[in-house]
């Protein structure tokens, strides 16, 4: 698999072209927001038909005596020019046609279904340009197969309809858009969309094999209005270029679906505009949400929703399931009265007031933005490295247990760390609560609480650089600990709550 691929799109719209290319301008001009929905394909308006297929002599598209230029097809023919429309005979003798390893432009296409005659094109090799600067108009396209090689392009929105094969890297390139008309069933195991192209699904798109990826080049989009299916037997994604405009949408009313193998992730390079719903019902889903408002999501255990970039608002009405949110860049959002079952941290940033009630990872992730995060009772975290900042509080009310060796729990920005339950320190070597010195930055231990440091080397040396509130219980039973500010040390003095060494040592101040 190789993300450089050749540069070519194919784009499908539905119908109303003048409507799609208003909202395309709109989007362009406004950005994600100004996405609207797609209206349900019908046939495309076309402009007259100017040249028909008879297929009188075989199934080639250069032979001229396959063409004709009445309906009917008695009159004699030619191969359809730059400023053609191509039709299809109201009679003709053979409905396949195959187009070879070509590089021809036609203005527009119907090859429509009427009555009992049902044509096909298959691109075999070569590139069908559809719309140019010498004429372009709306087309359609029963039963459209384009084979490895095969591009379909050009400046016309395309609907395709009947049974279209888009694998093997098929390429749909140009400023048009190719819409998967309602009732189609599409499964690729690879699709390049390249140079603006925009592939509406209106039907079902499913992405399976390990053959390749869905390309998304210089601005190109895949817009879901239907059912999206990622099914591989591997690891798979959209990938995108970075390129401006690239995106994938998932319109109101659509299913996004990841069906991958539990052990397999399916990758969104390219920001996901959800308005739909995405459900991970098997796998892990990786997507960078392009905005805040509207979708869902659904991750069942033991699906994983892995936030790479983007916001993603958690609340009841967006986010279901029990399955683990990982935060992996980005800013993962959860307003106060919302419970996460499961959050792993790697990287980015944490913000609102969430209540977790599994919390593992840390890495280089950040909670801040002056809200709580909670531990509720019975809840449990797991944390080498994280950060707390911005003058936010985490609150431990379950079990917080601080492993690794070298990794630091950090509050800054007058942050505090609360422990109202049950705070375990089971690093492997020297490791640390560290400060930025900022005014109200702090380690509080409760009344009811304890704080217990159990090192798993008795030589291990851990620092509590940020000041220590102890009204509860603080306790070394193996290691040593280093409280480098102890606000219950006054004049000498000491209050508060108990501190007890029964195997180890507590250096205080002074």
């Amino acid at each position: 698999m190789s993300a450089a691929r050749s540069s070519a799109t194919l784009v499908v719209q539905p119908a109303a072209a003048t409507r799609r290319r208003t909202v395309l301008v709109t989007a362009a001009v406004l950005g994600l927001a100004a996405l609207a929905p797609v209206p349900p394909a019908s046939a495309a308006a076309t402009a007259p038909c100017s040249v028909y297929w008879t297929g009188a002599t075989s199934t080639s598209w250069t032979l001229s005596s396959n063409w004709s230029l009445s309906a009917g097809g008695q009159s004699g023919g030619r191969i359809p020019l730059t400023t053609d429309v191509a039709c299809v005979a109201t009679a003709p003798v053979r409905t396949a046609v195959s187009y070879v390893s070509l590089g021809r432009t036609i203005a527009g296409i119907d090859f429509s279904t009427q009555g009992s005659v049902r044509p096909s094109l298959t691109i075999d090799g070569g590139t069908l340009t559809i719309g140019s600067g010498s004429g372009t108009s709306d087309s359609i396209i029963n039963d459209l197969q384009i084979r490895m090689g095969g591009t379909v392009g050009g400046t016309a929105d395309v609907v395709l309809t009947g049974a279209p094969t888009l694998s093997d890297n098929a390429i749909l390139t140009g400023a048009g858009t190719t819409t998967l008309a309602t009732g189609t069933s599409v499964t690729t195991n690879g699709l390049v969309l390249d140079n603006g192209r925009r592939l509406v699904v209106q039907g079902t798109l499913t992405h399976d094999e390990c053959y390749d990826y869905l390309y998304l080049y210089n601005g190109a989009v895949l817009q879901n209005s239907g059912r999206f299916t990622a099914a591989s037997s591997c690891g798979h994604r959209i990938y995108s270029d970075g390129s401006a405009g690239s995106v994938v949408v998932n319109d109101a009313g659509a299913d996004f679906v990841v069906a991958q193998e539990a052990t397999d992730t399916y990758s969104l390079d390219a920001p996901l505009d959800n308005r739909g719903s995405v459900a991970v019902t098997a796998g892990s889903l990786k997507v960078a949400p392009a905005g805040t408002t509207g979708g869902s999501y659904t991750v069942p255990a033991p699906g994983e929703l892995v936030v790479t970039g983007g916001t993603l608002l958690v609340s009841a009405a967006t986010v279901a399931g029990d399955g683990m949110l990982v935060l992996d860049g980005g800013t993962i959002d959860v307003p106060a009265g919302v419970t996460v079952a499961a959050l792993s941290l790697r990287s980015g940033t944490l913000v609102g007031n969430p209540t977790v009630r599994s919390l593992t990872g840390g890495a280089t992730a950040t909670f801040s933005g002056g809200g709580v995060l909670t531990i509720p009772t019975s809840g449990t975290a797991t944390l080498d490295n994280f950060t707390v900042n911005g003058g936010s509080r985490l609150l431990n009310r379950g079990t917080l247990t601080h492993i690794g060796c070298g990794t630091a729990l950090t509050v800054q920005g007058g942050s505090v760390l609360e422990n109202a339950a049950r705070l375990v320190v089971g690093t492997s070597c020297a490791s640390a609560i560290l400060t930025d010195g900022s005014p109200g930055a702090a380690v509080v231990n409760d009344s009811t609480a304890t704080l217990s440091v159990s090192q798993l080397s008795n030589v291990s040396t851990y620092r509590i650089a940020a000041a220590l509130d102890n009204q509860g219980t603080f306790e070394v039973t193996k290691g040593k600990v280093n409280l480098e500010v102890l606000s219950n040390l006054v004049a000498g003095r000491l209050s508060g709550g108990a501190f007890l060494a029964t195997v180890g040592t507590i250096q205080i101040p002074g």
